[in-house]
């Protein structure tokens, strides 16, 4: 976000559900299979839609130990 603030979201989706962003941003869970989810992002072509690899959040580190 450009004034330096973020917000996250932890949401189960399951296959078929879609999560709504900003209006026109669109993401769909459309299949999972163990650790690996195939998802759809619906979007406007100006909005631009990288895959990063991050850590996973500390609280799902904790539960998989």
């Amino acid at each position: 976000m450009s004034d330096g603030t973020a917000s996250t979201l932890f949401m189960d989706l399951q296959p078929g559900q879609t999560l709504v962003v900003g209006g026109d941003v669109s993401v769909q869970l459309v299949h999972k299979t163990g650790r690996v989810a195939r998802v759809r992002v619906t979007a406007p072509r100006n909005v631009k839609i990288d895959k990063k690899n991050d850590e996973p959040p500390q609280e799902v580190r904790a539960k998989a130990a």
